[in-house]
């Protein structure tokens, strides 16, 4: 009897560390679907403001669409590091060892 039931909870106890595993990967998926979704909803943003077509009627409305413009380039620039680093999170969900997250 005492050995059927350290059986069992040792059986409970691997079963655990499995799902506890498996939702410590649910999460870390999330969080990489949150922030693509984030990094979709900003490119729109910069999609838009590129479809612009108007060139301005003075020189300060020139002026400002040309602020605008480096300030795009800035955000350009801060994205392209943002995707590095998605990529390589992407890389690195990819080649974790589990076959139950594998198929999700």
């Amino acid at each position: 009897m005492c050995f059927e039931s350290e059986v069992l909870l040792l059986m409970l106890l691997l079963e655990w560390k499995e799902k506890d595993a498996f939702l410590k990967q649910c999460v870390q998926l999330q969080s990489f679907n949150r922030e693509a979704d984030q990094i979709d909803a900003s490119s729109g943003a910069h999609e838009a403001f590129l479809e612009y077509n108007q060139c301005g009627s003075s020189v300060d409305e020139v002026e400002a669409l040309l602020k605008r413009h480096e300030e795009l380039e800035a955000r350009l620039s801060a994205q392209d590091e943002r995707l590095t680093v998605f990529v390589q999170r992407a890389t690195a969900l990819e080649h974790q060892q589990s076959p139950r997250y594998a198929a999700q």
